[in-house]
């Protein structure tokens, strides 16, 4: 996932980010979701994603993702 990757600066992350959660198809699919059945976390990043809020949505990913790998250990 671009987001959390190494990789790439936090340049190339937000411009991504920017590209995707600006595209008709994700808008109009998130815009169709039933997000009312999602979990809370869940519901928040998805509203941070429509409202294109990247440093908001950024930290909910390394969060999930480091909470996911600390579950594992």
């Amino acid at each position: 996932f671009v987001v959390i990757s190494p990789e790439f600066t936090w340049r190339q992350k937000r411009e991504w980010f920017m590209e995707r959660t600006s595209d008709p198809y994700f808008r109009n699919l998130c815009a169709s979701y039933p997000c009312h059945k999602l979990p809370a976390k869940q519901r928040i990043l998805l509203r941070a994603m429509l409202r294109r809020q990247f440093l908001l949505s950024w930290m909910l990913i390394t969060g999930f993702t480091r909470l996911r790998r600390d579950k594992l250990k």
